[in-house]
């Protein structure tokens, strides 16, 4: 019995390596969890206020995997980490005031995954380093249980189309948005 609740409380951690199978013209999504909005704007972000962009947030349970992945093939050309406040993610300026790490990886689209820690367990290990190409679905770090990934998209084409849907669950790896031509 207690061997069962071990494996139950550590799967999150123990499914590292599920293979993400690559989608040509499609931006994946970097972990598991629920898609908890989608909005057109970046608030919280000075140099992304006006710009036109896509910002989808997912949640990540304590019992979700845990690493992240590449949504795109690219480079990653910035990383910044942000010194804040742990706050819970519930409060309004969870976002704007919470720590946070931020990469831009550039391929042929232009995209930022921002990594918000949970309140009690806020790490995150980062697997690669500014300047390091990337492949699609290919591991970047990890956070520590409970978290947030927002996923922003920067000057989307107009052909592609968003395939995740709001307050739905996404396996990581799954199509968030890809071309509607191809």
């Amino acid at each position: 019995m207690l061997l069962k609740f071990l494996g139950w409380l550590l799967s999150p951690f123990l499914k590292r390596n599920k293979k993400v199978m690559k989608a040509k013209n499609c931006i994946l999504s970097p972990v598991e969890g629920k898609i908890i909005y989608k909005k057109t704007k970046c608030d919280f972000l000075e140099f992304l206020k006006n710009r036109k962009v896509i910002n989808v947030g997912i949640y990540l349970s304590p019992f979700n995997i845990h690493f992240f992945k590449s949504p795109i093939d690219g480079k990653i050309v910035k990383i910044w980490e942000i010194d804040g406040k742990i706050l819970r993610m519930k409060n309004p300026f969870y976002e704007k005031f919470s720590k946070k790490i931020i990469l831009e990886i550039r391929g042929k689209i232009r995209v930022f995954l921002i990594i918000l820690p949970a309140k009690f367990f806020g790490r995150i290990m980062l697997f690669k380093k500014k300047g390091q190409k990337v492949f699609q679905g290919e591991n970047l770090g990890f956070i520590t249980l409970g978290s947030q990934v927002n996923l922003i998209v920067v000057n989307l084409p107009k052909t592609w189309k968003t395939i995740g849907k709001l307050k739905a669950k996404i396996s990581i790896g799954g199509k968030l948005f890809c071309n509607s031509l191809e």
